[in-house]
This record gives structure tokens, sequence and C-alpha cells, in this order.
């Protein structure tokens, strides 16, 4: 009796580990999130999708996308470069404290570089902070700005994706698979709604080699008429053309999908996740140090 007591606590307890590793933590973790404010120009992220691209949404994940596109964008570190926004007024003394910059010379005068000026460029954190502390007298004003690293950055987006990227997304499609491109950041990479309309009705008349399926079932076939080719598809200034030689035209399913696709962006700073170019703060270059180093 006291062995089948013990057996159920202990499974009790397992259950209750599991449950607040898979649930509990989570929900501790993101379910208080509201959308971020910024302070300095009043602009709110994320902003809730209307119109086409949530209805766009419901067509992503009916063709079921998310099982060979992700929506995640990782990272693996941060680098950081100098920025020189204002030099010191003693141009001797700004060139002893800082004797890499060249002087440009115009007309027999000479002064220090036009400003923002590069001055150190792929450093990790450590060095960029120990340059700023020994490199102050001369009253030059350094900005230490991040770039985040990493394969998935390189090829796919500006910063890492965060949990306030999907706060208002339902359900939420991260995929875990990759036959094609991430698509977190595709509202960017390829923001010509008329290609990405060419690629879902027939991937291979833009990269043969595409293992991506067609949709044809989000178009349909019209009469080549004057008013009909405004909206048909067109390849390298031709009209794309079904076997009966009619125009192929998106019907609003497909403008609903690629207007989805428009609205997948990363280009809004986050306070996780600072993107290419801007300036690193104190705080979230102290939670990145030790993957800078």
């Amino acid at each position: 009796m006291n062995n089948g007591a013990a057996l159920f606590l202990g499974l009790l307890f397992a259950m209750a580990c599991s449950w607040f590793a898979f649930v509990g933590a989570p929900q501790w973790q993101f379910g208080q999130e509201i959308p971020y404010t910024d302070e300095a120009t009043g602009k709110v992220f994320p902003v809730d999708r209307g119109g086409a691209a949530k209805r766009g949404h419901d067509v992503y994940r009916q063709n079921g996308c998310f099982e060979c596109h992700t929506q995640q964008v990782r990272q693996q570190s941060y680098r950081f470069s100098l920025v020189v926004d204002e030099w010191g007024t003693n141009v001797q003394q700004t060139l002893r404290e800082f004797p890499e910059v060249s002087l440009v010379v115009s007309n027999e005068e000479v002064a220090l570089p036009p400003v923002p000026y590069l001055l150190f460029d792929d450093l990790t954190l450590r060095e960029a902070k120990d340059y700023q502390r020994r490199r102050t007298e001369s009253g030059t004003q350094l900005r230490r700005v991040n770039h985040p690293v990493g394969p998935d950055i390189a090829r796919w987006g500006a910063r890492r994706t965060v949990g306030l990227d999907y706060l208002l997304d339902r359900p939420v499609m991260l995929g875990d698979r990759r036959f094609g491109p991430d698509l977190s950041n595709i509202g960017n990479r390829q923001p010509d709604p008329r290609l990405l309309l060419l690629q879902l009705y027939q991937p291979r008349l833009r990269n043969e080699d595409s293992v991506m399926p067609s949709y044809p079932f989000l178009f349909e076939s019209l009469e080549a008429t004057e008013e009909n080719e405004a909206e048909a598809l067109r390849h390298q200034g031709e009209f794309v053309k079904d076997g009966r030689g009619r125009l192929i035209a998106p019907k609003p399913e497909a403008h609903d999908l690629a207007a989805y696709l428009l609205s997948l962006r990363l280009d809004e700073p986050v306070f996780e996740a600072p993107g290419l170019g801007i300036e690193a703060s104190d705080p979230e270059s102290e939670a990145t140090e030790e993957q800078s180093d």
C-alpha cells in the first residue's frame, strides 16, 4: 500500500513538473505580454493584421505552408562597431587619443574626417566597452552599434525573432522544417507582390530547381481582354497563359496570401533583440556579453 502511494505521488510530481515546464513557465513568461509602445516615436509593435493580410493568415494555414517554411530567425551572437558622432574641439589632442584616424586634407587645410565616422568594426562587447572607457578625454562622442550575427541573420532577417513578434498571431505557425526559406522577414526580402504571386502559381518559372509545390487553384484562367490583362500574371514581360492560351490571374485568396507574406517583417527593433545598426543600450548589451565573446 505504501509503495502504491509513493508511486502515485511520484507520478503526480513528474506530471506537475512537466506541466510547469511546458505550460506554466511559458504562460508566466509570455502570457502577460502586451504590445510595445516606443516612447520616442509613439509607434506600437506589433500591430494587428487586418483585412487581406488577416485573411491571408488563414490561407497560409489552410494550405499547410508551415510544413515547409519556418518563421523563426535564430542568432548566434553579437559583434559591435564604434562610430564617432562628434569629434573633440582640440584636433591635436583628438589625434593623440585616436591615432587610427587619418586627417582630411583639402585646399591645404587639415581637418578631422566628417561624422558619422566608422572607427572600428567587428569588435566583441568587451573590446568595444574597453575602448570607449579609454578614449573619452578629448570629448569625442563614441556610439556603440549592434551587429547581430549568425547564418539565419545573414540569410533571413536583420534580427532574431522574439516572443513579441507572435503576440497577435492566432495560431502561431513557427514551423520546424526548412524545405523552403524562413519567411519571418519575407516582406522586406521580397516586397513585390507580383513576384510573390508568380511564385505561388509556378515556382519553377523563377527557379527551375525549386521544390516548392505550385498552387494553381489559387488562380483562374481569363479571356485575353484589355481589362483582364491588368490583373494577369507576367513573367519576363510576357503574359503567363494556360494550355488554351488564356491569361492566368490571381483569385482573391492568392492576393490575401501575398498580403500576409508582405506583412511578415523584422524591421522593428525590440528591447530583447535590437536589430542591425541599432545603438547598443547597456541593458541589452550586458545580456549579450557572453554571446559576443
